[in-house]
């Protein structure tokens, strides 16, 4: 299967990639961009985890939309999951950084997200239970849920709504007047 992904010859020019292609790689470079800026920063590395990860889920769509069969098409939709269980991982991780560097109390948290994360791409590219195949549709391909994919969109959820009370918290009233 991984030589199939390197052969041309299972890609075709599908203009309905491009943005995801284009978007991706400038997330990922503005990501390398802001880290550049301060490589000590803690914020500034969980910026970059964030932009590296979306890159990924979004360049993983643009090669999904891109393949020519199925095969290459569900190999694809199992790799640029990477990209989408860590994206949320990184949001909470960098939420937590932005209100504290030091990460204080919330560095358990953050330690189960990445934890978590690896779990559910690990069963993501190991197993039916997350992407079961991929659906044809006019734009390309694109992955079909598993039955473990209400629990991953819970999950998921969750750490987001977690990283949104974070930076609500930020900007509480209470914070701005000290």
């Amino acid at each position: 299967m991984m030589n199939s992904i390197f052969d041309l010859q299972n890609y075709f020019l599908n203009l309905y990639a491009l943005p995801h292609f284009l978007v991706g790689i400038l997330i990922a470079l503005e990501g390398i961009f802001v880290f550049a800026q301060s490589k000590k920063s803690v914020v500034h590395a969980a910026y970059l985890l964030v932009a590296l990860t979306a890159g990924i889920w979004l360049t993983g769509v643009g090669f999904i939309y891109s393949s020519a069969n199925e095969a290459v098409a569900f190999a694809w939709s199992r790799y640029s999951w990477f990209g989408i269980v860590f994206v949320s991982a990184g949001i909470y991780h960098f939420s937590v950084a932005w209100n504290n560097p030091s990460l204080g109390k919330q560095s358990k948290i953050i330690y189960l997200s990445y934890f978590t994360a690896f779990v559910f791409f690990v069963i993501c590219i190991s197993s039916s239970y997350l992407i079961q195949g991929v659906w044809h549709y006019r734009v390309g391909f694109y992955p079909k849920a598993g039955p473990l994919e209400g629990v991953f969109i819970v999950w998921f959820y969750t750490f987001m709504i977690l990283s949104f009370g974070n930076f609500i918290q930020c900007y509480s009233p209470i914070t701005l007047n000290q």
